[in-house]
C-alpha cells in the first residue's frame, strides 16, 4: 500500500505510535519518519517504510512496502527504493538505478555506495572482492554452481551499472 507524502504529511505525527516507533493510521498504515527527515513533493511512501534521521526523499520518488533510507541518506527526485529494499545510511540512490535484486537464495543489495559495498544475504564486501571471489564465497555457502552462475551475473550486473572501473580491475 502506497501513500502519496502530501496527503499524510500534515497528519502521520498525531497517528498513535506502536511499540517499533512507527506511527499507525486508522486504517493500519505504518511509517517512521525520523528527526530533519525531508518528504518531496509527489513521492510516495510504502507501508512500514522507515526514512531515517536527516534523510532525504526527493519529488516523485517512490519508497517502497517496508523499505528503509538509512540515517543522512539520498533518495533522489523520481527514484525508486523497491519493497523492503534497503539505502544505507548516508548512501544516495538517483534516478534511474538498480539498487536490490531477489535471486534464488538471498537479495542482492547496493550497500553503501560511496564505498563500493554490494550484500549479498549477510555477506557485505566490496565489489572487487565479490568479482574476483564469488566462486568461493558461494561454495564455502552451500551454493549450487547454479546459484553460483546467477548470482556472478548479478554481481556483474551492479559492477556494470554502478562501478565500471571495477570491470576493467578484473581483466
Amino acid at each position: 500500500m502506497q501513500k502519496l507524502w502530501r496527503d499524510i504529511k500534515n497528519e502521520y505525527k498525531s497517528w498513535p505510535v506502536n511499540e517499533y516507533g512507527f506511527h499507525v493510521s486508522p486504517d493500519n498504515f505504518w511509517l517512521m519518519v525520523g528527526n530533519g527527515a525531508t518528504v518531496g513533493d509527489g513521492a510516495t511512501v510504502g507501508n512500514g517504510a522507515t526514512v531515517g534521521d536527516g534523510a532525504t526523499v526527493g519529488d516523485d520518488a517512490r519508497v517502497g512496502d517496508g523499505a528503509t533510507v538509512g540515517d543522512g541518506a539520498t533518495v533522489g527526485d523520481r527514484a525508486t527504493v523497491g519493497d523492503r529494499a534497503m539505502v544505507g545510511d548516508r548512501a544516495r540512490v538517483e534516478h534511474p538505478t538498480l539498487i536490490s535484486l531477489i535471486g534464488s537464495r538471498h537479495c542482492i543489495s547496493l550497500f553503501h555506495p560511496q564505498d563500493r559495498l554490494l550484500s549479498i544475504g549477510c555477506a557485505v564486501h566490496t565489489i572487487e572482492c565479490w568479482l574476483q571471489n564469488y566462486v568461493e564465497i558461494g561454495r564455502a555457502n552451500g551454493y549450487t554452481e547454479q546459484q553460483i552462475t546467477e548470482y556472478g551475473r548479478y554481481i556483474r550486473l551492479f559492477a556494470e551499472i554502478h562501478w565500471p572501473d571495477a570491470l576493467e580491475l578484473k581483466k
